[in-house]
């Protein structure tokens, strides 16, 4: 045998030797020497969506600018090397956005997946506390009784709640002053144009201003917080009317188009302060809890005021008053001996369509009284139309309604007798609240209280929808 062969003999043997003691081992699990790498961190941008979103749009704006100024003028070459470098800057903040938006999109899901469930919320249920709201009635009387008598810790402190201070010589009151009837009335639910029911003390006394004197209910009405002076504008557009317009011909200093502007000026309304005076109350009422305390007030003071507001609003000088309408208003034609239909209708027709919509006569009882007498047909009939229309009775000449009030002058020489006017063009401005104060010692034993406002007004509408006759020296009796 040969050495090469007998080398080979060997390593066989060694070759199967090695195997038949790897056959007899135990098999290694591989497993076992796997290794979990280590959990690599999210790539948190260094800047949000948001930042640079606001670059790119900030590069965008400046190389439009650039771009636009180039349309009409050359670039220098420090501008067009600037142009250059923006929209190089657009491009690389456009491909960080991208991915910058993804990387945000993978956070927010690795985020998610690894929030822990929460549970379904249901809905929140609220316990409103029961509050028990004083009544402004009680107030009252327990701060009217604490002038003349004992009132317990527990009577001032609902008092208080009501909004009265136990101690005070006065109580301011919230009073809005919305006298128009139609802005007052319920214009939505099952009842729609009836009246809202008078409640609280600021109700009740509008209700009285109103209930007393109707044209109160019919003029427009502000309510400020304060009495500062406020400037009010008047439009007159009656002499406007469009035109056709024309192609061609026209200049810059001559246009085509006609030139008519309305007539504008203004009128500045002032608030002055008025009080109702003493009303006397006795301790007896004020201890009887069937007497209502605030409608009686509401009462006597909204009767006080509403005589005041309306004679100014008729008679009011507009200087050291407010503006009255007979004050504002226009003369129709020459004096007259006497009132007639013609003379009426004449009247009636002299307004234009637009303010004639909505207006009223405006007289004196006796004047209204002798319109009744002398306005008749043939067969006799008075040509005023007479209904009941909810609790006052109205009185009506060419579906005009004719308001009466004792503030208007009556039937004599000279006099204003009949004006026709549009009342939705006075503004009546009031100052929100009123004050009430009690005196004690001059009606001792007995308490007065007397009521304190503020108001103003001024007519907005043009002059020639504002006219009255006025009788001659002479009228017929």
């Amino acid at each position: 045998m040969s050495a090469t062969v007998r080398q080979r003999t060997a390593t066989l043997a060694t070759l199967v030797i090695t195997a038949a003691a790897l056959a007899t081992e135990p098999v290694v699990d591989p497993a076992r020497f796997r290794t979990t790498p280590p959990a690599v961190p999210p790539v948190v941008p260094s800047r949000s969506a948001t930042e640079i979103r606001t670059d790119h749009a900030r590069a965008i704006g400046e190389a439009d600018q650039l771009q636009a100024r180039s349309r009409t003028a050359a670039l220098t070459a420090e501008e067009q090397t600037r142009l250059v470098q923006l929209v190089d800057t657009a491009e690389t903040l456009g491909s960080e956005l991208d991915r910058v938006v993804v990387a945000e999109r993978l956070e927010a899901q690795r985020l998610r997946a690894v929030a822990p469930a929460r549970q379904a919320i249901g809905p929140t249920i609220i316990v409103a506390p029961v509050l028990h709201n004083e009544s402004e009635e009680q107030g009252m009387r327990t701060w009217l009784r604490s002038f003349g008598g004992s009132t317990s810790a527990e009577e001032v402190y609902r008092a208080r709640t009501a909004g009265f201070d136990v101690g005070r010589s006065s109580a301011d009151l919230k009073v809005d002053w919305q006298l128009n009837a139609r802005r007052r009335a319920i214009s939505k639910g099952a009842n729609p144009g009836a009246s809202l029911i008078p409640v609280t003390y600021s109700d009740k006394v509008t209700e009285y201003v109103t209930y007393y004197s109707p044209l109160l209910g019919m003029v427009d009405s502000e309510t400020t917080t304060d009495g500062n002076d406020r400037t009010y504008f008047i439009v007159d557009d009656t002499a406007m009317i469009s035109a056709y317009t024309i192609a061609g011909g026209g200049t810059e200093l001559a246009p085509n188009i006609p030139d008519v502007d309305p007539s504008l000026t203004s009128k500045v309304i002032k608030t002055r302060p008025i009080t109702s005076g003493y009303h006397k109350i006795t301790r007896e009422a004020l201890r009887d809890t069937a007497i209502p305390i605030t409608d009686k007030l509401a009462k006597a003071i909204g009767n006080s005021h509403a005589r005041k507001i309306e004679r100014d609003t008729l008679l009011g000088n507009g200087v050291t008053e407010s503006e009255g309408l007979i004050t504002s208003g226009t003369i129709f034609g020459a004096p007259v001996a006497d009132l007639s239909d013609g003379l009426l209708d004449d009247l009636f027709f002299s307004v234009s369509e637009p303010y004639r919509t909505g207006s009223i006569f405006l007289a004196h009882n006796t004047t209204v009284a002798r319109l009744r007498k002398r306005l008749k047909d043939s067969t006799g009939r008075t040509l005023l139309s007479d209904a009941v229309e909810g609790d006052r009775r109205i009185l009506r000449y060419g579906g005009l309604e004719i308001v009466a009030s004792d503030f208007m002058p009556a039937y004599a020489a000279n006099a204003k007798v009949l004006t026709i006017v549009n009342p939705m063009f006075y503004m009546l401005r009031m100052v929100a609240g009123q004050t009430i104060d009690v005196l004690v010692e001059k009606f001792h034993p007995h308490l007065a209280y007397s009521g304190m406002m503020s108001f103003g007004g001024g007519y907005l509408g043009p002059a020639s929808t504002n006219k009255y006759i006025q009788l001659n020296a002479a009228p017929t009796a």
